[in-house]
């Protein structure tokens, strides 16, 4: 893997992880509240779903298009069930 796509890849994990510290450290308050349990579930499903494009990036460009296409289609389904 390239170094640029892996420093890339490590900010965008880090910068994922933030929400995590600040409720871990931010008290028992902001943890136990509904704010900080919607923060919790917002950032464990944003990592699985960078964990997810990551996985398909290592394992080649069809494997990419396809992972969008499953999105593209979940998504859309989603939105005419509205």
């Amino acid at each position: 893997m390239n170094s640029d796509v892996l420093i890339l890849v490590i900010l965008i994990v880090g910068l994922l992880l933030i929400p995590r510290f600040i409720l871990r450290f931010g008290g028992a308050g902001l943890r136990e509240s509904a704010l900080g349990e919607n923060i919790r579930v917002r950032t464990n499903s944003w990592v699985s779903i960078v964990a997810l494009l990551f996985g398909a990036l290592l394992l080649g460009e069809a494997v990419t298009i396809l992972f969008f296409l499953l999105i593209s289609v979940l998504a859309l389904r989603e939105y005419l069930s509205i």
